[in-house]
């Protein structure tokens, strides 16, 4: 028997890492403006690479080698990608950007990408996108992209934030899988953490070396346009009391790499439990509404179907 599990699980392992090649990740490097920042771009980049490959991910890199082709090529490879149709979509902005009190632009070597570039070419995808531009004034792209099924990450919470940001490499080591990110424990890390770690490598840097912070960053999934910041969460979750509008219940789900567990759900199994934790957090907001008989017998109905999930009993 214990023999036949393991041939099982292999098998279904198998048939798992065919699906993740549905999941492609395009990262945009941009200029490097000096020497010091080329090399911290390169890095990043390398880091999504291994992250990528750790997923059995799609993975592509458009950057300064391509000299005045390189927006092209970048709105070729994403018009291709769009195309092919792929379960979930990563957009990966490492670099500069620049913003002038109108128009926010990513700085490329030629022709500079701007928002208008990316929401025309990805205006027919019907999957899901997580964008993250790591660079300054980034915080435009993600208004400017907004929309279901798009989880935004920003290293700014305007454009006006324009100077060199640190976000980027904290981020790209935490999405990757890096232990001391994954808050829950649970063997993998999502997008929110990797946001929440990043912040928190940045926050550090700047009371360290005693400087007022010129970055902030924001995270975005509700697709009203407004992001965000870290200072709202105390762990995964919104703190108490917490009134306004919170992102982050998309973002708390969405991984590059998954970890064990995860690998043995399917896609549908996926799908369905995302779900399910969906309205368990709108459950706990109508408890008091519906009383404890209730609350607690809807919240043991949920429970229950995503313990059968999570076992490998549900759908």
């Amino acid at each position: 028997m214990k023999r036949w599990l393991v041939l099982a699980f292999w098998s279904v392992g198998l048939l798992l890492g065919a699906a993740e090649s549905e999941v492609r990740v395009l990262v945009i490097r941009g200029a490097d403006g000096t020497e010091a920042y080329g090399r911290d771009f390169a890095e990043q980049s390398r880091l999504w690479k291994e992250a990528a490959g750790r997923a059995g991910a799609g993975f592509e890199e458009v950057g300064p080698e391509m000299g005045e082709g390189c927006l092209a090529k970048a709105k070729i490879k994403l018009e291709e990608w769009v195309k092919a149709g792929p379960v979930r979509l990563w957009v990966v902005l490492v670099g500069h950007g620049t913003y002038d009190g109108r128009e926010a632009r990513f700085s490329l070597t030629g022709p500079d990408l701007m928002p208008e570039d990316l929401v025309t070419v990805l205006k027919p995808y019907a999957g899901e996108l997580v964008f993250v531009h790591t660079g300054s004034a980034s915080e435009p792209f993600a208004k400017a992209l907004k929309g279901e099924r798009r989880v935004m990450v920003t290293a700014t919470k305007s454009g006006d934030e324009v100077f060199y940001t640190r976000f980027g490499k904290p981020f790209a080591e935490a999405i990757g899988g890096r232990p001391e990110a994954d808050v829950d424990q649970d063997g993998q890390v999502s997008v929110l953490e990797a946001f929440l770690h990043a912040t928190a490598e940045v926050k550090g840097f700047y009371e360290t070396e005693e400087r007022i912070s010129t970055e902030h960053a924001l995270v975005e999934d509700n697709a009203d346009g407004v992001g965000t910041r870290s200072e709202v969460f105390e762990g995964t979750r919104p703190k108490a009391g917490t009134k306004v509008s919170v992102d982050g219940a998309r973002a708390r789900q969405v991984v590059l790499v998954p970890g064990e567990e995860e690998k043995r759900l399917t896609e549908e199994q996926r799908a369905r439990r995302d779900a399910l934790e969906t309205e368990l957090e709108a459950l706990k907001g109508r408890r008091e509404a519906m009383g404890d008989e209730g609350y607690y017998a809807a919240l043991e109905k949920l429970l229950v179907e995503l313990a059968g999930i999570v076992t490998g009993r549900g759908k």
